[in-house]
C-alpha cells in the first residue's frame, strides 16, 4: 500500500515489493524458528550461545546455497511450448516511452531444444523475449519469437510455477509453488488496482466465521490453497498421526515422548530424503535434458513395463510408507 501512495506501481517496483516482502518472511521465519530452537536446546542441554552460532552458521550457509539450488531446479524443468500469437507484435511493444517497456527483446537466442519435455526436436534459431505484463492477451513470461516472421511461436514455461502441465496428452513435469504464485498475484494485484477485494474481504469473514466455531483457520487455509496432490498426502500423515496418539493413549504414553520419539525422526528424514532426491532428479534433468531420461536409459525400467507408472502400484508403496511410520513411532527408544 505505500508503494501505491507514492505512486510505485512500475514492473521494477513489483520486484522490488516482492523483495522486500520476501526479507520479511525470512526473518519472521527465523524468529519463530530461534524460539523452537531455544526449546529443543534447552531439552537437549545445548547453551543459547551454541545455539545461535549454529542458526547462524545454517542462515549462511542456506543463504549461499539455496539460490542455486533454485535456480536448477528452475532451468531444468523449463519446457519450450508452442504458443503462438499471430497478432502480437513484440519490436513494437519494446520502444516504450519513459520507464520499462512492457516487452523487452533479449540479446539471447535458442536453438536446438526438445518441445515440451518431448522427443520432438526443434533445431532453428528463435530471439527470446521476455513479456514483462499481461500485453495485448499475452501473459507475463518468456517466449521464443520467429526473428524473421516476429511473431510468437513458443513459451519458455518456467519449472517453478509454471502454467502449463500437459502437451498433446503427456503430462510436463512442473514444480508447482503456491505460496509464491500468492505472494506474486498479491503484489501485481495490489499495484496494478486489480486485487478482487471482494473476494480477499470474503476470505476475512470466513477465517473470522471459522476461528468463532472453535477450529483453526489456517490449516483450513493452507489446505484451500494448496493442489489436491499436496494436500491429500498432508491428511494422511495428519491421519497416521492420530492413529498414533490413540495407540499412545491406550498404553499410556504421553504425547511429549512421542514428540521426542523415533516417529518424529524418521518423518523429518523423510522430509530431508525427499528435498534431496528432488535435487537430484533436478540433476539429472539438467545434464540429460529430461527428468524421464535416466529412466529411460536404464533397461529395468523397460522391462518391467506399465508397472513403474502404475497408480496402484505407487498407492502401495505409499501404504507401506505410511505403515512403517506407524510402527516406527510407537517403538520404544
Amino acid at each position: 500500500m505505500i508503494f501505491v501512495a507514492i505512486g510505485w506501481t512500475g514492473v521494477d517496483h513489483r520486484v522490488q515489493a516482492i523483495s522486500i516482502a520476501a526479507v520479511v518472511a525470512v526473518a519472521t521465519a527465523n524468529a519463530g524458528n530461534t524460539s523452537q530452537d531455544l526449546k529443543t536446546g534447552f531439552l537437549v542441554g545445548s547453551t543459547p550461545r551454541r545455539q545461535q552460532i549454529a542458526i547462524l552458521v545454517g542462515a549462511i550457509g542456506s543463504a549461499l546455497v539455496v539460490g542455486w539450488t533454485l535456480t536448477l531446479l528452475n532451468r531444468s524443468y523449463t519446457y519450450p511450448v508452442p504458443e503462438t500469437h499471430p497478432a502480437f507484435s513484440a519490436q513494437a511493444l519494446a520502444l516504450g516511452t519513459g520507464g520499462r517497456a512492457p516487452v523487452e527483446i533479449l540479446p539471447e537466442t535458442m536453438s536446438g531444444f526438445h518441445v515440451a519435455a518431448s522427443d520432438s526436436m526443434d533445431r532453428a534459431t528463435y530471439q527470446v523475449v521476455r513479456v514483462y505484463v499481461v500485453t495485448e492477451g499475452v501473459a507475463a513470461g518468456k517466449y521464443l519469437m520467429d526473428p524473421s516472421s516476429h511473431e510468437l511461436r513458443y513459451v519458455l514455461d518456467p519449472g517453478i510455477g509454471g502454467r502449463i502441465h500437459e502437451y498433446r496428452g503427456k503430462n510436463v513435469p512442473r514444480l508447482d509453488s503456491p505460496k509464491a504464485t500468492i505472494m506474486a498475484l498479491i503484489t501485481d494485484g495490489i499495484l496494478t488496482h486489480k486485487l478482487p477485494w471482494a473476494l480477499v474481504l470474503l476470505g476475512v469473514f470466513i477465517t473470522i466465521a471459522i476461528e468463532l466455531m472453535g477450529v483453526q483457520a489456517l490449516p483450513v487455509a493452507v489446505g484451500v490453497y494448496l493442489p489436491i496432490s499436496t494436500s491429500s498426502a498432508m491428511f494422511v500423515g495428519g491421519v497416521v498421526r492420530w492413529l498414533i496418539e490413540r495407540r499412545a493413549h491406550a498404553r499410556q504414553q504421553s504425547i511429549a515422548e512421542l514428540e521426542s520419539g523415533p516417529g518424529v525422526l524418521f518423518s523429518s528424514g523423510l522430509i530431508a530424503g525427499g528435498a534431496i532426491c528432488g535435487i537430484v532428479l533436478a540433476a539429472v534433468a539438467g545434464v540429460l535434458g529430461s527428468a524421464d531420461a535416466l529412466s529411460e536409459r536404464v533397461p529395468v525400467f523397460h522391462a518391467l513395463g506399465a508397472l513403474p507408472q502404475s497408480n496402484l502400484l505407487a498407492f502401495v508403496l505409499f501404504a507401506a510408507l505410511g505403515a512403517t511410520l506407524y510402527r516406527v513411532a510407537l517403538r520404544k527408544e
